[in-house]
């Protein structure tokens, strides 16, 4: 987290997924109001929905896992969701000949007695976004270890150039055969009376047996250090944030398809993380889990702007997709007495109206023909 990159990248990540609201939406569970409440606002007494998201992305990504333990009522209903810091937890496989067929969590206490307590899987939100067992997570920071060190180095000697004073190293000249220790005092007390920024372009004094030469840097390379955004581009690469994120500009996209691109390839993998342990591990019946719906909302990401969000809104009104009082809700607006209707343009049918209403017109068509009396026909000359 002491790289500028890294730290960007991760804030950013686990910010905006952690600024999504979560939406519980099965029908047949009975208490979803105090699901969401849970999720978004108080897992536990110590933190807020938004900081345990953003607390479980920061530990996937830098460690590779991440914890967290449900606490449930007589009923099996989570109450609480405590974050576990990674240092506490230790994963057992029960195996069987040929496959793992159960985790087992091993959670070390809190307190000074710091005793172990087995933990069901059904009770551990594991988030491991990088894995390739599905048991243990790996942090993808572990590409990044050479660009990293490259990024370092290149900066301590950009730091080091400005610490001298924009001064670079040199050599002395002493007109007498000295050894390893007197050339060190030399070189110390040189460095001590020249080096740093405060001495910088002062006046050198020297005696008449020594010269001094300064050692000369090629200042496009200090340069190409500068100005180099090489690892940046390597972080995001491999966190998979486009590159407006890290302040590097593109002019290929539009604003708008800059926010989809950012949603669809990148926030998406670290929600559906959290969704499918989320959906996996709250319900503690099965027929929940199998109906159960637990999603964050992304809606945010399609509203790049004041008016393409009224846009939207009046198209998903006019189409009947959601009622006035829900669209008066997405543009701060209170809500209307009468306005939980739905309205629906006459222009759209059921296909089934639609078949029964021709069915319908061939059938007056044809009672018309036959109810219609025959014309008399009058003499002819033949």
């Amino acid at each position: 987290m002491e790289n500028a990159d890294i730290y960007t990248a991760i804030s950013t990540i686990a910010n905006d997924v952690s600024s999504l609201p979560i939406k519980v939406t099965d029908t047949s569970f009975n208490n979803n109001e105090e699901l969401e409440y849970l999720l978004n606002t108080e897992p536990n007494a110590v933190m807020s929905g938004k900081n345990l998201i953003y607390v479980l992305i920061v530990n996937a990504i830098l460690n590779g896992n991440s914890f967290a333990q449900i606490e449930r009522d007589k009923n099996g209903i989570p109450i609480n969701i405590h974050h576990l810091s990674n240092d506490r937890v230790t994963i057992q496989k029960n195996n069987s000949t040929d496959y793992t067929t159960e985790l087992i969590y091993e959670v070390r206490q809190n307190g000074k007695d710091s005793k172990t307590k087995e933990i069901k899987a059904q009770n551990i939100i594991h988030i491991m976004p990088f894995s390739t067992d599905g048991i243990k997570g790996v942090s993808p920071l572990v590409s990044l270890r050479s660009d990293i060190e490259a990024q370092q180095n290149s900066k301590k000697f950009f730091n080091s150039f400005f610490k001298n004073g924009t001064q670079s190293g040199g050599t002395i000249k002493v007109a007498s055969d000295l050894d390893s220790e007197a050339k060190e005092l030399i070189r110390q007390e040189f460095q001590r009376i020249n080096a740093g920024t405060e001495n910088s372009h002062k006046v050198l004094v020297l005696d008449e047996a020594m010269s001094y030469e300064p050692i000369k840097v090629d200042t496009e390379i200090l340069k190409l250090i500068n100005e180099s955004k090489y690892s940046t581009q390597q972080v995001a690469k491999v966190l998979g944030l486009p590159l407006h994120k890290m302040g590097i500009e593109t002019h290929s996209q539009s604003l708008e398809q800059a926010s989809n691109d950012y949603l669809i390839n990148t926030l998406s993998n670290y929600i559906s993380v959290l969704e499918s342990e989320f959906n996996r591990k709250l319900f503690n019946d099965k027929t929940l889990r199998m109906n159960n719906k637990i999603t964050f909302s992304a809606d945010k990401y399609k509203y790049v702007d004041a008016k393409t969000k009224r846009e939207i809104i009046k198209n998903d009104y006019e189409l009947g997709l959601i009622s006035q009082n829900e669209a008066r809700e997405e543009i701060g607006k209170p809500a209307l007495e009468n306005g939980d209707r739905f309205i629906q343009s006459l222009n759209y049918m059921n296909s089934e109206l639609i078949d029964n209403y021709q069915v319908q017109k061939v059938k007056d068509v044809q009672k018309n023909v036959v109810d219609e009396p025959l014309e008399e026909k009058g003499d002819t000359d033949e």
